[in-house]
C-alpha cells in the first residue's frame, strides 16, 4: 500500500482589521499519521501578548487532526463500498484519487484581548461536472476563567425576537443592492434562529456571508454583509464583550 500525502491549508491569519490586537506570524506545519496515510498540514502560528493565543494554535492543530481522522474514515468508508461492489480499491488509493478534493481555511476576523472571531471557509469539489460546493461559518470564542471557551452570538447580544427581525430586515436590504436574485424576487424566506447566530463580531458590526443557494443561483456565488453596531445598539448590553470591543477600537 503506496504512502499519501495530503497537504490541507489550515491557517490562523491576522485579517486587515486586526490594529486593536497586533501579531507576528511564524509559519509552521504538523503531520498526522495512520498506518500508512500521512497528512501534512501548514498553517500560521499567531504570536500575541493575549493569553489566549497559545490556546487558539492549539485549537488549530486540534482542527487538522480532526480533519485527518475525518478524511481517513471517509476513504475507508469509500474502500469498504467499493469491495462490496467487487471493486479492488484501498484506502489510500480512495484517498489520493480524483474522486474527492476538500480545502480549508480558518482565520482570525477580528480579535480583542478576550474576543476572538475566527471565519472557516471550506471548498469541497468531487468529479463530475458542476459537483461542489463553498460554505463559510463562524466561531466566536472568548477568554474567560483562563480559557479560550466558544461562545454564542445569542450570549453576547440581548437576544429576542426584535433583534431577529431586525438583523434580517438589515439582511434583505444589504443583499438587495447586491443583487441576490431570491431577494429580488420577493422569494426569500430571511434566517432562522440558529443562522442569524453565524456571524463574526468585529470593529464595525456583524460579519455574516451568505453562502452559495441561501439567497441566490450557484453562478451568483457568496455575499458578504456587513451589519453596523450603530443599528444594533439597543441590543448591545452595556458594558458587556461586546460594548468593551467597540470602545477599544
Amino acid at each position: 500500500m503506496k504512502r499519501v500525502t495530503l497537504v490541507l491549508a489550515l491557517a490562523t491569519t491576522a485579517a486587515a482589521q486586526l490594529t486593536v490586537l497586533p501579531c507576528r506570524l511564524a509559519l509552521d506545519s504538523v503531520v498526522v499519521q495512520d498506518r500508512e496515510l500521512e497528512f501534512g498540514f501548514v498553517f500560521h502560528r499567531l504570536e500575541c501578548e493575549a493569553p489566549w493565543s497559545a490556546p487558539l494554535n492549539r485549537l488549530v492543530v486540534e482542527e487538522a487532526r480532526r480533519r485527518a481522522g475525518e478524511a481517513i474514515q471517509e476513504a475507508e468508508d469509500l474502500a469498504r463500498d467499493d469491495e462490496m461492489a467487487g471493486e479492488d480499491l484501498d484506502a489510500d488509493e480512495a484517498l489520493s484519487g480524483p474522486a474527492s478534493f476538500q480545502w480549508a481555511r480558518l482565520t482570525v476576523e477580528w480579535a480583542t484581548p478576550e474576543l476572538v472571531s475566527l471565519r472557516e471557509h471550506v471548498s469541497e469539489y468531487w468529479s463530475g461536472a458542476a459537483h461542489g460546493s463553498e460554505q463559510t461559518r463562524f466561531r466566536i470564542l472568548a477568554w474567560a476563567e483562563g480559557e479560550l471557551q466558544p461562545v454564542s452570538l445569542g450570549g453576547l447580544l440581548t437576544w429576542n425576537g426584535a433583534l431577529e427581525a431586525e438583523l434580517n430586515r438589515q439582511l434583505v436590504g444589504r443583499l438587495r443592492l447586491q443583487g441576490a436574485s431570491a431577494v429580488l424576487a420577493g422569494d426569500w424566506p430571511g434566517f432562522g434562529t440558529l443562522r442569524l447566530q453565524d456571524a463574526a463580531p468585529v470593529a464595525d458590526g456583524l460579519r455574516y456571508v451568505v453562502n452559495e443557494y441561501e439567497a441566490a443561483s450557484y453562478s451568483e456565488g457568496a455575499f458578504d454583509i456587513l451589519i453596523p453596531w450603530r443599528v444594533l445598539v439597543e441590543w448591545i448590553p452595556a458594558d458587556g464583550v461586546l460594548d468593551r470591543m467597540r470602545r477599544e477600537e
